[in-house]
């Protein structure tokens, strides 16, 4: 049976509702909907997942002086307060940027970071 992503969509969307029966008849139709199709929940995540970056287009870097994106790389970097894993993470960016690519939504979590850090 295939899933029927738009009713589990709409199931999640009930999962805040105030009213607790609501919301726990929406977890457990949701559960169901799930086990009916044969997957687990790290099945659905992970495929929605997959899904949503297929449909993401690549960004550009732009040509000619550093873009935007790559000042923020290096300002970020700059910082002595970061964690080994985000300086990874920010060191990885650079090499995309470097090679004229960075996924969008890559490009839009250095940006949210970045406006979050006062960088």
């Amino acid at each position: 049976m295939t899933l029927d992503r738009n009713r589990l969509v709409e199931l999640l969307g009930q999962l805040g509702d105030a009213r607790d029966e609501t919301a726990l008849a929406a977890a457990r139709e949701a559960s169901r909907l799930v086990a009916e199709a044969g997957q687990g929940w790290g099945e659905v995540i992970d495929t929605a997942q997959s899904a949503a970056r297929a449909a993401e287009p690549a960004v550009a870097a732009s040509s000619g002086d550093k873009s935007s994106d790559q000042r923020l790389v290096e300002r970020l970097l700059a910082r002595s307060d970061l964690s080994d894993t985000l300086r990874g993470d920010l060191e990885e960016f650079k090499r995309q940027l470097a090679s004229s690519k960075l996924d969008q939504m890559d490009a839009e979590y250095l940006r949210a970071l970045a406006k979050r850090l006062g960088v």
